[in-house]
């Protein structure tokens, strides 16, 4: 279990007893311990909040923007230089950097692997992580194959709506999951 989710849990179980505490302590007319037990009560997921915004901060200063290493830049070619060339669309947010620059990177290891690579940076910015979305296909299940062997997490999207079968496979690049991707 992660630091954060240490922390949430101990609040939270410090405010329950406190609440009950408080509860008790005023039913018996003990006037002292309901009020310091109630203000422990609405302390304690203050406390809660401002221990886990520092420590998300600093989860974040540490994982920083992504980046292909040049370990899976690597794999990610070599798996798709093994079959056919296929057609895909690669889009980002193009109104955040860090999704950008990561596109760009997942976007020249493709071309370089010798997909038919379309770029588009025009989506919105509701997707987190990576996205991988089409019907089923020999060529999307390669596509996700060279991910996992170059070890880059990604989300696996399969589009049932009318006309689902015309956009072909697209890798969307979303917003940087933060610190929970990496300590899942």
């Amino acid at each position: 279990m992660n630091l954060l989710k240490i922390v949430d849990r101990t609040a939270f179980s410090v405010s329950v007893i406190a609440g009950i505490t408080a509860a008790m302590a005023s039913g018996l007319g003990w006037t002292k311990t309901a009020v310091a037990a109630g203000c422990i009560t609405v302390i304690a997921p203050i406390i809660n909040r401002i221990a886990t915004a520092r420590q998300q901060r600093v989860l974040l200063k540490q994982l920083g923007p992504r980046s292909l290493t040049s370990k899976q830049r690597l794999r990610l070619i070599e798996s798709l230089r093994l079959g056919a060339s296929f057609h895909l669309v690669v889009a980002h947010n193009r109104h955040e950097a860090e999704p950008s620059n990561f596109h760009k990177q997942i976007f020249d290891a493709l071309s370089e692997a010798g997909l038919q690579t379309n770029w588009f940076g025009g989506m919105t910015n509701t997707t987190v992580g990576v996205e991988i979305s089409g019907i089923p296909s020999a060529e999307k299940t390669r596509l996700m194959a060279a991910f996992v062997a170059a070890e880059i997490p990604f989300l696996p999207i399969e589009f049932t709506d009318a006309g689902a079968d015309k956009r072909g496979i697209e890798v969307w690049i979303g917003v940087n999951p933060g610190p929970a991707a990496s300590q899942s």
